[in-house]
């Protein structure tokens, strides 16, 4: 067909336009009267390379809690700390800081790349609960969740494709669900892709469908079932009672349907390793099929041993009755096994209801379903050298005069009881720096111990100085073993005695108070008797009373007389 030219003006400008073909002219005349045709559906599954075995894979570190399994390989790079397996079990490899390892992360961040930056996108709600998407990309700039149930329709076509991705985090509801429809492959969730831009939480007793690629960290919550894989870039992986099963990626042999045959049951023994006499249970969890609700009904259980490396419900004792589930867990009776060996269990679940099917756990060494019986060796009596004496002064510093006691502690062999015996104590000094029994005078008695303690006589030392104890421990029976006590300043079984401070002076009595003055002398009345004189032969009183002034004395007499009636006058 020969070009052909067409002109268009438009505002004054010739536009010339040279096809090739007529259908080539179409699609010019398209563009030109401003339609668009629609893009073509372009995702395709990022290829895993060495990290599509892996069921586990993380950065910093992986941390289980109860009985998840594990059907894949399990990796951890650069970090090395893998906790909780057992009880977890792994039914693959499982690779930790190696080679292996390292090559899964780098494959893993080529799968995360290329998740990302496929287009064209359709946008979608930050919940997808409750929507049937067809296969596409499908995009949320921030978070994405799941409430309820979120069905995948893949009209048929055994290599349909879905991918998600969520410019930060994944996080589904307790209990949501992700099915898959119109599968071909029945089911075919190695073509599911979820891309997080950091961490995905998967809620409690949910299903989940899918690859997670977590450029942080993924986190299944209690009960949580996978059909896929759990791969975090840089953070860790946590798991609580999960099962996570890599999906059988091919077309022509497409995996068995999920509905009863799904149903599992995991056994974990309450110990690995105990002593012969102590009692062990088994413990079984029954999950899978988690649309139809906790699984109802019974689980019987058997034991096999010793020296066994497996068992089945044929091969095994019962252990009588069977259990109820409670909650999807049953606990065995208890089991004492009667001589040392290799024990294992086995454990069958016969369900309430048509929801579940029955399934019967066969356990191994290689599932951790056994544990190992040994005898109980009895501890061996502490040697009787290792009997302590520890003697303490009551006090470390007197004075002279003072008294002393020494309080002895005797220890070790506590298996054998409370020792039982005397103690003789012994002192030496003054000017000692040890002392022992030899060199030591001894105190008498010896004094009982009680309750394991013995104190000495009381010790009165007769000089300033330093004085030490010694201690020697005669026990009754054979539990414990004489041992001795040397006392030395070293051990603190030393005191010192110093000189009695001289007691102070008695104070002195107070000065006495000066006398108080006498009162002046009363007056003396003298008789007289004068001659000569006109009243000669009469008895007057003479009263003299006396004054001293500055020197002079001044004399004033008073005669007194008496009167005829006999009274005294002036």
């Amino acid at each position: 067909m020969k070009p052909f030219t067409t002109s268009v003006s438009r505002v004054g400008v010739t536009h010339r336009l040279r096809i090739a073909t007529a259908l080539g002219t179409t699609f010019a005349l398209l563009i030109l009267s401003g339609v668009a045709a629609a893009p073509a559906a372009a995702q395709t599954a990022p290829g895993l390379g060495t990290a599509t075995s892996f069921a586990i894979l993380a950065g910093s570190t992986i941390t289980n809690t109860g009985s998840s399994t594990i059907n894949g390989d399990l990796g951890l790079s650069p970090g090395s700390a893998v906790t909780g397996f057992p009880p977890g079990v792994v039914t693959g490899t499982s690779y930790v800081a190696d080679t292996q390892a390292t090559a899964a992360q780098g494959a893993l961040t080529t799968a995360y790349q290329a998740a990302a930056s496929q287009t064209p996108s359709t946008p979608v709600t930050a919940d997808l609960g409750g929507q049937t998407l067809v296969p596409g990309v499908y995009a949320s700039s921030s978070s994405l969740g799941l409430t309820g149930t979120l069905t995948l329709n893949f009209e048929g076509d055994p290599n349909a494709v879905f991918v998600f991705q969520a410019g930060s985090t994944l996080t589904t509801a307790s209990d949501s669900h992700v099915v898959l429809e119109n599968d071909p492959a029945a089911p075919n969730a190695c073509n599911v892709f979820w891309q997080v831009g950091s961490s995905a939480t998967l809620g409690a007793g949910s299903t989940f469908e899918g690859t997670v690629l977590a450029s942080d960290s993924v986190t299944a919550v209690t009960g949580a079932v996978v059909y896929g894989r759990l791969l975090a870039s840089t953070g860790a992986v946590t798991l609580d009672d999960n099962t996570v099963t890599v999906p059988t990626c091919t077309s022509t042999a497409p995996p068995p349907p999920k509905p009863a045959a799904s149903t599992q049951i995991v056994t974990a023994p309450s110990s690995s390793s105990i002593t012969l006499g102590s009692s062990v249970t088994d413990v079984a969890t029954v999950s899978g099929n988690a649309a139809a609700g906790t699984p109802m009904g019974s689980v019987q259980f058997y034991s096999c041993g010793p020296g066994a490396t497996s068992c089945t419900s044929s091969s095994g004792m019962a252990l009588t009755p069977p259990e109820p589930l409670v909650g999807g867990v049953a606990t065995s009776p208890s089991f004492t096994p009667g001589a040392v060996g290799t024990y294992c269990f086995a454990a069958v679940f016969n369900p309430t209801g048509s929801a579940y099917a029955g399934v019967s756990e066969t356990g191994s060494t290689l599932n951790g379903e056994c544990l190992t019986v040994t005898a109980a060796a009895p501890p061996p009596p502490p040697p009787a050298a290792s009997t302590q004496i520890v003697t303490a002064p009551s006090s470390t510093s007197i004075t002279l005069g003072s008294s002393v006691t020494d309080v002895a502690t005797v220890a070790g062999n506590a298996a054998a009881g409370t020792p039982m015996g005397s103690v003789q104590f012994y002192s030496c000094g003054p000017g000692a720096t040890s002392c022992t029994s030899s060199s030591g005078m001894a105190l008498t008695p010896a004094e009982p111990l009680v309750g394991g303690v013995a104190t000495s006589p009381s010790f009165t030392p007769g000089a300033v100085g330093t004085y030490c104890f010694a201690a020697v421990f005669n026990p009754t029976g054979s539990a414990y073993a004489g041992v001795s006590e040397t006392g030395s300043t070293l051990n603190g079984e030393c005191l010192t005695v110093t000189a009695a401070a001289p007691k102070p002076p008695a104070p002195k009595p107070p000065a006495p108070k000066p006398p108080a003055p006498k009162p002046p002398a009363p007056p003396t009345v003298v008789p007289a008797t004068h001659t000569g004189e006109p009243w000669a032969g009469s008895t007057y009183w003479l009263l003299v009373g006396l004054t001293g002034i500055a020197g002079l004395g001044l004399a004033t007499n008073r005669i007194y007389r008496r009167r005829a009636n006999g009274r005294i006058g002036s």
